[in-house]
């Protein structure tokens, strides 16, 4: 039947054994005692004290074991019943090293500390009302799948401990303790330690449904929280520090089979292992990842208000990841996204030393500076996007790189020895900040699309490559390529202040445009580099451009300026031993200087020099062109080899003195405002036409073309003036001593016309004007005198004018032939107001001297 003891304190042995509705057997082993069954409508052990029971035995009943006082002490214990209700009104329950197994409830409760060390709870549920619980080593199982209710006023320490549950479990606790401890529910588990300490070190917290942590300080070094469902952690502005759970088996860390969401201040997973199945979103003051492992099989969003250290650890998604940050250090750190967008958010800078931001989407990167030299790398499989705020962006030997377009927005850019491709494309922006491409000819700034590089203060590409199958477009003050390649498959456009080139190439198979203000420098330094080549139109607008020591050494040129076409623009060029190459079109507008001393600009197709103060010092130096040339300038300095396959037009607003023969295949027309003096033969394939205030045509000298036209205020002729159909118009006309004057047709109009004698070295020449056809003479006065010949061996026509026709119209004014011959085999005219045909040594008597008379013609 019912049992009940009822007594100020109660007592028992730990050998004593109180049963309530047992059956005793007496066996050869000894007494044996059995309950029938444990039911509701058995029988009850019942035990009452006014002040403490202790009671260390066996307690068993068929239906209840109820237990009443001031304190209860049931250490090393046993209870087997179907309930039980332990009640200690004012002070401890004690169970340690019991073993209490209940078919149905157990009622524990007291008002201060429940002690369930090294002991064995077991009941389909478990009722607590406790202020503290030490659960150190003890065993709790709660069967029934109703919520298991743990609040507890002040803690609980569950060292080694084991609570176990198939239901929800919400665990409220002033602070827990679960080093090396279990916490286990099958359903919801509610962890709340009302902000203070929740220490997991070794520990276990584990559910198969959704984990809702509300901790202060919370620490899971070594230890593992889990759950399959949803997992919220909130240590209210506490650290958590989830140190040494990075293990091969998984077995240990904050995993979450679903979303995870963690709210906290410093976060510590050094060595440390989280992860999620699902969304992943971690906000904390502070995050140090190194060395350890954060994962989302999802989207990942980490928030750190200030650093997130990431030194050798992993931060990996399978979908999309946002970071954001203050400062984030990811030296040897690897950072992915899977399938999704990486998107980083800085307030301060990004350290990215032989680490790894890896996306398999777009990237977008927003930071105050970026350090991602020694082997840093940041590539996306889609777009990469990365803001430094103008501020300092370091890649040396570093990567940047996309799959499609990179967009770099920065500062100061160093790429020094580094990489930086966009598959599609490249757009960089210092700000007026310096990009610094050194020494990466095998590497640095690529891409198969558009390069754009702008609002550069300056662009250091000394012994670096900057190559695109694009076009390529730079914007930078200053512009050093020295040993350096910009290689662009389409065009190439520089706009800046100065260009140095010097051992570099700039190279294009379209069109090349480059505006440096102040001035480009192009001169060869050794055999290599030095090149400017355009596969189209090179365009080169500047101040000051040096080519100098260009000049080929083979018979394709490797140096110098190349291109189909070439416009240039600038006030001065130096091409001294320079070398200038174009297969169409060679243009230049030049102000002040060409100094082409040795140097060459040849073209296949048109040569167009010109500049109204222009000076062109050309001392042994050639400019050829395989179709027309133009010369527009104020005066040569030195002409030295000027050459034209067909035409050429010389314009010049000074004296020329030409020591060089223009050689022309075509027509050749030289104008100038000043005085023109030949001192060269100058003979033309197809035609000369040369107009001046003066022109002189000295002994020795020659003017041949089979069309040859003279325009001056005055010729003087002692030298050669031949050709197939030639035409003077002049003021005045002097054809002295050696001056012969031919043509097949010759016209001359002249105000003033002298054919005259000169004495020279004891001698006496005299001139020659002749036509192997027909000879016109539109003249004022004609002064034809001392053997002086005037000769066509056609027809002669004197006149006053040359009609458009080249024909003698009119009437002259005088002529006078004075012991000279004027003569014409075939029909001869001479209309003239007045003739006068007379020996000018005619005197009467007798008188005899000895002459030495040469004749030329």
């Amino acid at each position: 039947g019912n049992i009940t003891y009822q007594a100020k304190h109660i007592e028992t042995h730990p050998t004593a054994k109180l049963i309530a509705g047992g059956t005793f057997t007496h066996t050869a082993q000894g007494e044996q005692v059995t309950i029938p069954a444990y039911h509701s409508a058995g029988n009850a052990l019942n035990l009452i004290a006014e002040e403490t029971i202790s009671s260390h035995g066996k307690h068993l009943a068929s239906t209840q074991i109820t237990a009443q006082a001031k304190q209860l002490d049931f250490s090393q214990s046993g209870f087997l019943a179907y309930q039980a209700d332990l009640t200690a009104t004012q002070n401890n329950l004690v169970l340690d090293q019991s073993h209490l197994e209940l078919k149905n409830t157990l009622h524990l409760s007291t008002p201060t500390h429940l002690s369930s060390q090294q002991a064995n709870l077991q009941a389909a549920h478990i009722f607590t009302t406790a202020s503290s619980l030490d659960n150190r080593l003890g065993t709790w199982i709660n069967r029934d799948q109703q919520p298991f209710n743990l609040r507890l006023l002040k803690g609980i320490n569950n060292q080694q401990g084991q609570i176990f549950t198939q239901g929800s479990f919400n665990l409220f606790a002033q602070e827990i303790n679960n080093q090396q401890g279990l916490l286990f529910a099958k359903g919801h588990l509610t962890l709340n330690s009302q902000q203070t300490r929740i220490n997991n070190q070794q520990g276990v917290i584990n559910t198969e449904g959704q984990l809702d942590l509300q901790s202060g300080e919370l620490i899971n070094d070594l230890g593992l929280i889990q759950s399959l469902a949803a997992m919220t952690i909130d240590t209210h502005q506490q650290r958590l520090s989830n140190q040494a759970t990075k293990q091969s088996s998984r077995q240990q860390g904050i995993i979450s089979f679903d979303k995870l969401t963690v709210k906290t201040d410093e976060l510590i997973n050094q060595n440390g292992f989280i992860a999620s199945h699902q969304n992943q979103q971690i906000t904390a003051t502070q995050i140090t990842n190194s060395n350890g492992v954060m994962q989302s099989d999802n989207a990942q969003h980490l928030i750190s208000l200030s650093t997130l250290n990431n030194t050798q650890g992993q931060i990996v998604a399978s979908n999309n990841l946002l970071l954001d940050t203050d400062d984030l250090n990811n030296y040897k750190g690897l950072i992915v996204t899977e399938n999704g967008q990486l998107t980083l958010q800085g307030r301060g800078q990004l350290t990215n030393w032989q680490g790894n931001l890896l996306s398999h989407g777009d990237a977008t990167i927003s930071v105050l500076g970026l350090d991602n030299a020694q082997q840093g790398l940041i590539s996306s499989a889609a777009n990469l996007v990365i803001d430094t705020h103008q501020s300092l962006l370091r890649n040396e030997q570093g990567m940047l790189f996309a799959q499609q377009s990179l967009y770099l927005d920065s500062g100061e850019l160093n790429n020094q020895q580094g990489f930086i491709h966009g598959q599609t494309g490249i757009t960089i922006n210092t700000h007026n900040h310096t990009l610094n491409n050194q020494q990466t000819q095998h590497q640095g700034i690529t891409s198969q699309g558009d390069i754009h590089l702008q609002a550069l203060s300056s662009l250091n590409n000394q012994q670096g490559n900057l190559s695109t199958k694009g076009n390529l477009v730079i914007q930078s003050e200053q512009i050093d390529n020295q040993q350096g390649n910009l290689v662009s498959q389409q065009q190439l456009t520089l706009t800046g202040n100065t260009l140095d080139n010097r051992q570099g190439t700039i190279q294009a198979q379209q069109n090349i445009e480059i505006t440096a203000n102040r001035g480009i420098n192009n001169q060869a330094i050794t055999t290599q580099g030095s090149v400017i080549q355009s596969g189209a139109t090179l365009t080169l607008i500047t101040n000051q451009l040096n080519n100098q020591d260009t000049k080929a050494t083979t018979a394709i040129p490797t140096q110098g300026l190349l291109g189909h076409q070439l416009t240039l623009s600038s006030k001065q060029l130096d091409n001294q031993r320079g070398g200038i190459y174009t297969i169409d079109q060679l243009s230049a507008s030049v102000a002040q200087d060409i100094h082409n001393q040795q140097g060459e600009i040849l073209s296949l197709g048109n040569v167009n020099l010109q500049g109204d103060s222009l000076t062109l010092h050309n001392q042994q130096g050639i400019i050829e062109s395989g179709q027309n040339l133009r010369l527009v300038l104020q005066q040569f300095n030195d002409e030295g080899n000027i050459k034209s396959h067909q035409d050429a037009l010389i314009e010049l607003q000074k004296d020329l003195i030409l020591t060089q023969p223009f050689v022309v295949a075509g027509h050749l027309v030289i104008k100038t405002i000043g005085d023109f003096i030949n001192q060269t033969q100058l003979i033309t394939g197809k035609g000369l036409q040369i107009t001046a205030k003066q022109i002189e045509n000295p002994i020795n000298s020659e003017f041949t073309s089979p069309n040859t036209q003279l325009t001056a205020n005055s010729l003087t002729n002692r030298g050669l003036i031949d050709g197939t159909q030639n035409a003077i118009y002049v003021n005045t006309l002097n054809n002295l001593g050696t001056g012969r004057i031919y043509g097949d047709e010759l016209a001359i109009q002249a105000n003033v016309l002298n054919n005259q004698p000169e004495h020279s070295n004891n001698e006496v020449h005299t001139a020659t004007i002749a036509a192997r056809k027909n000879l016109h003479l539109g003249v004022g006065t004609l002064t034809n005198s001392d053997h002086a010949l005037i000769l066509s061996l056609g027809d002669l026509t004197i006149g006053g004018q040359i009609d458009a026709n080249q024909r003698a119209i009119g009437q002259a004014d005088f002529v006078d032939n004075g012991s000279a011959t004027i003569e014409a085999l075939g029909n001869g005219k001479i209309n003239t107001k007045r003739l006068w045909n007379h020996d000018l040594h005619l005197i009467t008597g007798e008188d005899h001297q000895d002459q030495r008379i040469s004749e030329y013609a």
